[in-house]
């Protein structure tokens, strides 16, 4: 529990930096599209936004009983990589 606290205290403080720096944000209500070599696709749209911080919700067209999967997700590395966080019903 410690190290994914300190993990998150991280993450939070390289987001307050970008944040800072002017770095091109993600807007609500963006939709993307993902797809995995195993044959899986689905659609990401983001709900939530609060400066690099979002919120978003993902679906499995492939794996439709498993529903929204909420994800947290950061804006990193002067604009460069997001960081997702599965913190939905998937274990």
């Amino acid at each position: 529990m410690k190290k994914i606290l300190g993990s998150l205290i991280l993450v939070i403080a390289l987001i307050a930096s970008a944040s800072a720096q002017g770095i091109p944000m993600i807007r609500r209500g963006e939709v993307w599209r993902w797809t995995i070599e195993g044959g899986q696709n689905g659609l990401m749209k983001v709900t939530a936004v609060d400066g690099a911080l979002f919120e978003i919700e993902q679906t499995n067209e492939h794996n439709q009983a498993a529903g929204a999967v909420r994800m947290f997700g950061a804006v990193v590395d002067k604009g460069r990589k997001v960081i997702l966080l599965n913190v939905g019903q998937w274990k």
